[in-house]
């Protein structure tokens, strides 16, 4: 049974505080910029910074015997892992499904670390941090947007990514056709990824927040939809719209508030679906991007989950899922117009949605235990609304892909780091 936390013990003491606000940054940098490390065309080492800086806080972390996963969890994620591998190496796809499995330990393991780093931070100071970044954010994209700053985020963009065999998304005459304006980057690789990292961090700027509840959802509200009408990235709302259903299963709400909040988050959803019917939003609705994050992965797990709805295709199993993927496209119609997708991304580019590529891989069966082997392995960092996480963490999976890299997971993770922050918060003060 792993010991209780302790703030005295382990590693980086107190007065090292600075420290991990360093590599917090550091993490976050290396998240936010897609950071890899590659040999030509092939990514030799995704996600090097929290890769690395997840890696050697975990390892440091447990050698001094605070929490540590149990040997069950440990088995647990060993037996789930070759239990697939077997199918794998009989369904003659080993290779692919190896590397598929190291890259997602690797990553849930490394998100761990991340989670203790981030839970030794005080609750205060993160706060400040991700308000600030958060506000930095869509400061940048203002000015982008409306200060004539985007031809010098253009500059600064080739030359920071310049290390990148795909370089960065450049697309204005799409921007203008499809959202009536150039979306700004903030020196990302893509304009979505600005709306999902403002709303991603100002969400966990509101569940640190001691404010009032109305104050801090007013605030958050408010943030996310000049976020949206700025990026115009309709993910930032859908990840709203997710937390706020969320907050029905924090047991700080009243049943008062909870029906406020559920009122707000329906209204929103009308407004939203209301306005797709002949605004830009609709037009991004009818597009390739809006296929390829949700009504293409849907699709495309119904038809996994037809041939095999116990255990799924098999992580790392990509000729078959290709093989659908294609089908389903060809069906639509929106094969033709998804190449650019599949001539830059391969099948990566056209499933960008983590939930949906859960259940591919592993099935309905498959997927509930590996859900609850990796609840378990984070429940030992803290007590946290559960429910709330999971659901909150479902808002942002909806609008990414990947799945086994760093990123995906450390969503999960933080969301789940801010919660056991805010509930030692409400301990403290009872």
């Amino acid at each position: 049974m792993a010991r209780p936390y302790s703030a005295s013990r382990g590693f980086l003491q107190v007065p090292m505080a600075s420290v991990r606000v360093f590599l917090l940054h550091l993490v976050l940098i290396g998240l936010y910029t897609q950071f890899h490390l590659y040999r030509g065309s092939t990514i030799l080492f995704p996600f090097v910074l929290p890769n690395l800086i997840g890696a050697f806080v975990f390892v440091s972390y447990i050698s001094r015997y605070n929490v540590r996963p149990s040997l069950s969890i440990l088995g647990a994620i060993a037996i789930f892992s070759i239990g697939y591998l077997i199918a794998a190496l009989v369904g003659g796809y080993f290779g692919q499904a190896m590397s598929k499995f190291v890259q997602l330990v690797v990553s849930i393991f490394s998100g761990f670390g991340i989670a203790i780093l981030i839970t030794r931070i005080g609750p205060d100071r993160l706060r400040r941090i991700l308000l600030r970044l958060s506000v930095g954010i869509l400061i940048t994209a203002i000015a982008e947007a409306y200060l004539g700053f985007y031809p010098i985020m253009l500059k600064i963009n080739e030359v920071l990514y310049a290390w990148r065999p795909a370089g960065f998304y450049i697309d204005a005459g799409r921007d203008v056709a499809n959202w009536g304006a150039v979306r700004p980057l903030v020196f990302s690789t893509e304009p979505s990824l600005v709306g999902i990292w403002g709303s991603v961090l100002m969400i966990g700027a509101t569940m640190l927040s001691t404010a009032q509840d109305w104050k801090r959802y007013a605030i958050l509200i408010a943030y996310v939809v000049v976020l949206l009408f700025v990026t115009r990235s309709t993910t930032s709302m859908v990840i709203l719209i997710s937390h706020l259903v969320a907050t029905l299963f924090d047991r700080r709400f009243s049943l008062s508030k909870q029906l406020v909040v559920l009122g707000v988050a329906i209204a929103m959803t009308i407004v939203l679906t209301l306005s797709s019917a002949a605004t830009l939003v609709g037009q991004y609705a009818e597009g390739t991007s809006f296929f390829a994050r949700i009504l293409g992965p849907y699709m495309t797990t119904i038809e996994v989950l037809r041939i095999n709805p116990i255990f799924g295709l098999g992580l790392g199993n990509e000729n078959a899922l290709e093989t659908i993927i294609m089908d389903v496209w060809n069906r639509t119609g929106m094969l033709a117009a998804s190449m650019h997708y599949i001539k830059q991304w391969g099948i990566t580019g056209m499933l960008t949605n983590n939930f949906f590529l859960l259940w591919i891989y592993f099935g309905v069966v498959g997927g509930l235990i590996f859900l609850g082997i990796v609840f378990a392995l984070v429940r030992q960092l803290g007590r946290y609304p559960m429910v709330m996480v999971a659901l909150t963490s479902f808002g942002v999976w909806m609008t990414v892909g990947g799945f086994v890299d760093a990123r995906s997971w450390f969503f999960v993770y933080f969301f789940i780091s801010c919660a056991i922050l805010s509930e030692r918060t409400i301990a403290r003060e009872r």
